[in-house]
């Protein structure tokens, strides 16, 4: 749509009514992230926390018998010497 008036086929539209229009679009735009693609991704970043934590759950559990079969071999080690 034109806003300076008719010329070249186009129809002319009043700059408020234009302005509106774009204000319109931006606040259905708005209302569209907040409804539908910040939750879908907040969804996704409680997933990957969970997953995350799941990891360093097993990690620090593999951590910690590492160490305790290491004291086990270092024990067994001694007594064999």
């Amino acid at each position: 749509m034109c806003v300076i008036g008719p010329h070249k086929g186009h129809d002319a539209e009043e700059f408020s009514k234009t302005h509106e229009r774009k204000i319109q679009k931006s606040k259905y735009d708005t209302q569209k992230l907040q409804v539908k693609v910040i939750p879908q991704y907040q969804e996704e970043l409680t997933k990957t926390e969970n997953t995350m934590s799941q990891a360093k759950s097993i990690s620090d559990d593999l951590r910690n018998k590492s160490r305790k079969l290491r004291q086990l071999w270092q024990r067994s080690g001694q007594i064999s010497f």
